[in-house]
């Protein structure tokens, strides 16, 4: 029979995958082969829409793009994911064979000419993904995160279209890589939490030059997956322009090469960001720039690296949502008379805790611990202010986990009662001024989200696209309802905790 994840519809309208089990599962067949078994999908299949589009449409003039992480099997496999991240999904269907037969099936009816995929563990690739991708007509490039790490990212190609005549590896952990840019150096060598992130994270990019074979092109394409800490904006940052820097480089590399005349290189960015729309990594990236007073600089100088899987657990739920990090921005503006750079009076807070802290101890602890290292009369920045409210929700976590809303909001609303009292700004920490000459736009800026689990629904992931490409087209996007229907992500018709982005992108 074929190997892989030939889907195809068997007695009683299932499907069956034919292949080796990733799990090792022998099924009573020699080398561990065996016939698995993937239940039937609901009818209609989520994506049939973007199916019947793909066959509308026909090959594009230009390029079709999908960037999709398609969750790693060893993040769900545990009773804590299980448990708190997809408890509202039947077990069955997190089962990796089932996931990754519903993947093949939705990407070979894209007919995409680049995919782009995060989260690809290594043994699904060999023995499920690769054969799928061949059948399919594209060649692949499988890179683990480091070279113990048992899963990676994945880019591929379509072998009739595409010809790979380069492979670039950029690894965010690498020392050498830091070294490429004195501004990347010099705010890592200043925070010995963020260096050891990097190191122990072994996140990377990939990018491929490819030569179009119907127009002579030049297509280059990057895949990658950030850090995924939400206490450590600046690591995605300096993430980000570690990639970009270097595809800035091939990019200019290939202009050399270009004959008089010639087409723009198109460069085109895919991937899980862990990053929402206004984050930083995207202002570097679509901005172009990223200013050294940028506030996630000051976010992430508190951070501090949890090496183990059961701390990171532990710690999930206890971080600083998007809409509560939004909201101590808001309110240290207006305190320090809506300029970026000031500081505020340290005695404010102390009015604020003692009048808004709640009933418990949480609060005076906090701010105790606070005034331990800013004493009366010491002028508070952003990078402190901020790390004091994420200490506190830890601390209210702890005991009370529904306590911290009220308690923040009442503190919210007590600071923006206030006069204003700026003081003159403490030293920064560890910002740096950053950009690139891309010139990057989304290809799928409407999009509502692309991740949903664990009660948050969130858009982290991208294509994005040069002046190489005159348009995006994008494929029709899943809502926020579709995904949060069933109380999140995965299900029985959605394969990973993500959605799949899909593109056409036009000379």
């Amino acid at each position: 029979g074929e190997e892989g994840v030939a889907v195809r519809t068997g007695p009683g309208g299932s499907f069956f995958a034919e292949g080796e089990s990733p799990q090792g599962g022998g099924g009573g067949r020699k080398g561990g082969a065996a016939r698995l078994l993937v239940e039937a999908m609901p009818s209609p299949s989520p994506f049939e829409g973007r199916h019947r589009e793909a066959a509308r449409r026909g090959a594009p003039a230009g390029v079709r793009v999908c960037s999709y992480n398609v969750l790693v099997d060893q993040f769900c496999d545990t009773e804590w994911p299980r448990k708190n991240l997809y408890g509202h999904c039947d077990p069955k269907w997190l089962s990796v064979e089932y996931r990754m037969a519903l993947v093949g099936r939705e990407l070979q009816g894209y007919s995409a000419g680049i995919l782009c995929l995060q989260e690809v563990e290594g043994r699904v690739y060999k023995e499920l993904l690769q054969p799928q991708l061949r059948r399919m007509g594209m060649e692949s490039w499988y890179s683990p995160k480091g070279d113990s790490a048992t899963w990676g990212s994945c880019v591929c190609w379509d072998a009739a279209s595409f010809r790979c005549v380069e492979r670039t590896l950029v690894k965010y952990g690498d020392r050498e890589e830091w070294a490429r840019s004195s501004e990347v150096a010099s705010v890592i060598s200043k925070d010995p939490h963020l260096a050891d992130a990097l190191l122990q994270g072994q996140q990377m990019g990939q990018i491929v030059t490819l030569d179009h074979a119907g127009t002579g092109r030049t297509v280059i394409a990057a895949n990658t997956h950030l850090f995924g800490n939400p206490d450590a904006p600046h690591a995605r940052v300096l993430q980000m322009y570690m990639l970009l820097a270097r595809v800035e480089s091939v990019r200019d590399s290939c202009r050399a090469a270009l004959p008089t005349g010639a087409a723009e290189p198109g460069c085109i960015v895919c991937g899980d960001l862990n990053s929402c729309p206004g984050s930083g990594t995207e202002t570097l990236a679509v901005g172009g720039r990223i200013a050294a007073h940028h506030p996630e600089w000051a976010e992430g100088a508190s951070f501090r690296n949890l090496a183990s899987r059961s701390e990171r657990e532990a710690d999930f739920f206890s971080k600083l949502n998007q809409e509560e990090v939004a909201a101590t921005r808001r309110a240290f503006a207006h305190l320090a008379g809506g300029d970026e750079e000031a500081g505020i009076e340290g005695g404010v807070l102390q009015q604020v805790f003692e009048t808004c802290g709640g009933e418990g101890q949480a609060a005076a602890s906090c701010l105790c611990k606070f005034e331990e290292s800013h004493p009366q009369g010491t002028t508070v920045g952003y990078a402190a202010f901020y790390s004091l409210f994420k200490d506190l929700k830890q601390s209210l976590y702890q005991t009370d986990p529904a306590a911290f809303s009220t308690v923040f909001s009442d503190m919210c609303r007590c600071m923006l009662s206030m006069e204003p009292s700026p003081a003159p700004a403490p030293p920064p920490e560890g910002g740096a001024e950053l950009s690139h000459t891309l010139g990057l736009q989304s290809a799928c800026d409407s999009v509502e989200v692309t991740f949903c689990a664990g009660g948050k629904c969130d858009c982290v992931d991208v294509i994005l696209y040069d002046g190489g490409f005159q348009k995006a087209a994008p494929f029709p996007f899943f809502s926020k309802e579709e995904v949060s229907r069933e109380g999140g992500l995965p299900t029985q018709g959605f394969p990973s905790d993500h959605t799949s982005l899909v593109c056409d992108l036009l000379w």
